[in-house]
């Protein structure tokens, strides 16, 4: 099991750098990758509801470390996905000015959700000392 685990992340990378490869635009790009995460995570899944775990520090590392990672994967690419399709068509101030006030948006949404969020300071802080946080994952 940990070592299929191991290799998740290479996958991802694999992946990544096939779909950038093929030169696609920034929406069709993001949304295969968003399809490749979502069926990497169900995979992993029924891979560890039919395995599980051999030991509690093999659990902790698999919620703190790599279903983050992907998750945090997933959640950019559907994020690119959705800022690059609704996207004036047009250059120019329209497109310029899309992007600043998204970006304004952006760092709004951060400053009064994620960072004020327990389980993110938890998890920034590299804590291991509360495994009610990783059960609820």
């Amino acid at each position: 099991m940990e070592i299929v685990l191991n290799k998740i992340l290479a996958q991802i990378q694999h992946q990544e750098d096939k779909l950038s490869s093929q030169m696609m635009q920034m929406p069709e790009e993001a949304y295969q990758m968003t399809l490749f995460l979502k069926e990497m995570l169900c995979q992993i899944k029924s891979q560890i509801l039919r395995d599980g775990f051999t030991n509690e520090q093999q659990e902790i590392d698999f919620f703190k470390n790599i279903k983050p990672n992907i998750l945090g994967k997933l959640i950019y690419y559907n994020k690119v996905f959705r800022i690059e399709t609704t996207c004036p068509v047009s250059n120019g101030k329209i497109h310029q000015s899309y992007y600043e006030n998204l970006l304004k948006t952006l760092k709004l949404e951060y400053k009064e959700s994620i960072c004020n969020e327990d389980f993110y300071r938890y998890y920034r802080a590299g804590s291991a000392y509360r495994t009610d946080f990783l059960n609820r994952l």
